[in-house]
């Protein structure tokens, strides 16, 4: 599993960066009028999932 995104013409032209954190989060800084925004789009564990990658996740999120 891999998270991403889909920009049209404009967003693409306007886009400052993305960074691939991991399989489950990425982000993208997108240059505005009036400020810069910066999108993070995740992909969370089930509450099936263990633990360890719950916290793994959070920590990578924390840092994000």
């Amino acid at each position: 599993m891999v998270t991403g995104f889909i920009l049209d013409k404009n967003a693409r032209r306007s886009l400052i960066g993305f960074e691939l954190v991991n399989g489950r989060i990425s982000k993208i800084c997108i240059k505005g009028k009036l400020c810069n925004t910066t999108i993070i789009n995740m992909f969370t564990p089930n509450k099936e999932s263990e633990l360890e990658e719950t916290e793994k996740f959070c920590d990578y999120l924390m840092r994000t």
